[in-house]
């Protein structure tokens, strides 16, 4: 994981919240200014636990495979929201997420 430590660049981390609406390819601003390498959301409503996508995403999210909470992001936007189930992807009906977008 070398993004993660590299003295020699300045990382922006940017951070948010949103609160759900069962739409699938939800835009989320993330204002980093760059793809991010990694998303982490956080669903008030549902207890402990988080959405992990980048690199991580395969090592960390083993309680639910295949889950795509985040699909790709790009320079400006990620999107959540898969009509499959909005629970897993990141998008159900009234709930709070939080998230953090590093570079």
């Amino acid at each position: 994981m070398s993004f993660l430590y590299n003295p020699g660049k300045a990382y922006k981390v940017t951070t948010g919240n949103y609160t759900g609406d069962n739409t699938a390819n939800r835009v989320i601003p993330h204002g980093v200014g760059s793809t991010p390498k990694l998303i982490i959301l956080g669903n008030d409503d549902a207890g402990p636990g988080f959405l992990i996508f980048g690199s991580l995403a395969a090592i960390l999210n083993t309680t639910t495979p295949g889950l795509n909470a985040v699909t790709i992001p790009d320079v400006t936007n990620f999107y959540v929201g898969n009509a499959a189930n909005y629970s897993l992807s990141a998008n159900a009906n009234a709930s709070n997420y939080h998230w953090t977008a590093f570079e």
